[in-house]
């Protein structure tokens, strides 16, 4: 972390608490990025006759097999991604962050960093089985969030006001989802809290690097009749959910979701190549809030897919993909995505008449290319059975635009040929058709690279 003399202003819309609410609730349930160490999958085997135990008392009825099997689905996915929260002190973040995380069914654990050691974090030096080299394990605090029953939210708070000691072990666990040597659960969301430098008189900065892995908002706090209500007695939200059955409507309504976001997020950067990665210099503002680079553009495209199945509001959906990127490059993404107006890859796959209900647009080529990608991403990533159902569906359109366009009909071949999800022309008739066709000679190319490597693999 580092000190300025100037605190930079907000950078991003000030949030009331029922916006943070709202975008705290889509950030929970929406399935985040794995980082470059792993993220190893909490089993939640152990756990089951805790859960019947806690379904049964609530609902009062024990979980049925779907039930269960969601659970165990959603366990094998990441969910959330590092959100940090900047306000006045004594504007109670805290406390609402942790209401908020209770009604969502999840674990609240709070750390705050003046009363830790970095060791309590990071993890104490042990010598490991063989004494060869030494372990970091830290304090029990992780054991307890992964075996939470529903899934937990870690929050750290006083991020920017701790020592700088205590600062950087928090923020290795936001950086790794792993203290020490052991890693998070899936189902663990990452929260921080902190005062800018111009409301705590210790408070730092972020660098660009720790600034770049996190969604940064500003919340105003309470306003007085929110605060009043609470002291009245009125809870944060009146009815808690499941997280179980939101997370199992998340999964469900995904990859239509991912699919578009993708061709979107993939679109925008190939028109605006510059964008990818831009780092503030150390002395700009932004530097220490979210900004453009591989890793926020990736997601942004989790943010915008998020926000399509949580239905976010165009203000809160701004908010998400600004905090991440900054509010111009939010501008100037969502102007974009919201002209492009693509229909559902679901839709357009499952319609008798795929063509016409793609609707392409022959002075659009490049709302042809976001139809094709978005299309092609969603047999990519379905499973297998329903892979095989959807492919006639898609060879219709790609051949329906290599008429037109073959140099877009060509790339989204490519794409498939290269997803290794069973796309080979060697074997598929309709697929070797089209390489055949008009789609170019560089797909023909890829064909006979495929042939010669199943030949090889026979031999």
């Amino acid at each position: 972390m580092t000190t300025r003399t100037a605190d930079p202003k907000p950078t991003a819309s000030v949030l009331s608490t029922e916006e943070i609410k709202v975008l705290f609730h889509a950030i929970f349930f929406t399935p985040g990025r794995r980082t470059s160490k792993g993220v190893v999958a909490h089993d939640t085997t152990h756990s089951d006759e805790q859960w019947v135990t806690w379904h049964t008392a609530r609902y009062g009825e024990a979980p049925s097999p779907e039930a269960q099997a969601a659970r165990h689905a959603a366990s094998q996915v990441v969910w959330g991604m590092p959100l940090l929260a900047l306000g006045a002190p004594g504007t109670g973040k805290t406390s609402v962050g942790e209401a908020l995380a209770e009604v969502k069914g999840l674990m609240p654990n709070t750390i705050i960093g003046s009363q830790k050691m970095p060791e309590d974090i990071g993890g104490y030096p042990v010598p490991n089985r063989t004494r060869t080299s030494m372990d970091r394990l830290p304090d029990t605090w992780v054991e307890r969030v992964n075996a939470s029953v529903n899934g937990s939210a870690q929050i750290f708070d006083e991020l920017t006001t701790s020592d700088p000691s205590m600062g950087a072990a928090m923020l290795a666990v936001f950086s790794d989802r792993a203290a020490g040597v052991v890693p998070l659960a899936n189902r663990v969301r990452l929260v921080a809290f902190g005062n800018r430098s111009s409301e705590a008189p210790n408070a730092r900065d972020l660098t660009p690097a720790e600034a770049n892995r996190f969604v940064h908002c500003d919340w105003a706090g309470s306003s007085p009749d929110e605060w009043g209500e609470w002291l009245l007695g009125s809870s944060v939200t009146p009815v808690a959910i499941d997280p179980n059955v939101e997370e199992a409507r998340v999964l469900e309504a995904w990859p239509v979701a991912i699919s578009r976001a993708s061709a979107m997020v993939a679109g925008y950067i190939k028109r605006n190549g510059d964008v990818l990665h831009q780092m503030p210099s150390f002395d700009d503002p932004q530097a220490s809030r979210g900004w453009a680079s591989h890793r926020s553009w990736e997601m942004v495209t989790l943010a915008l897919a998020g926000s399509m199945v949580h239905s976010l509001p165009a203000t809160l959906r701004h908010a998400w993909v600004g905090g991440l990127v900054s509010p111009a490059h939010a501008d100037a993404f969502l102007t974009w995505v919201d002209r492009q107006d693509l229909p559902s890859p679901q839709e357009v796959l499952e319609a008798a008449d795929p063509v016409a209900v793609a609707g392409f647009d022959k002075k659009r080529p490049d709302r042809t290319m976001l139809i094709l990608e978005s299309c092609a991403g969603y047999v990519i990533r379905a499973n297998d059975p329903d892979a095989e159902v959807l492919k006639p569906a898609l060879y219709s359109i790609l051949g329906h635009v290599a008429d037109a366009n073959p140099e877009i009909a060509t790339r989204s071949v490519m794409t498939i040929l290269k997803s290794g999800r069973g796309f080979d022309a060697t074997k598929d008739d309709r697929l070797r058709a089209l390489c055949a066709g008009s789609v170019g000679k560089v797909a023909v190319q890829m064909v006979r690279a495929q042939a010669a490597k199943g030949k090889k693999a026979a031999k």
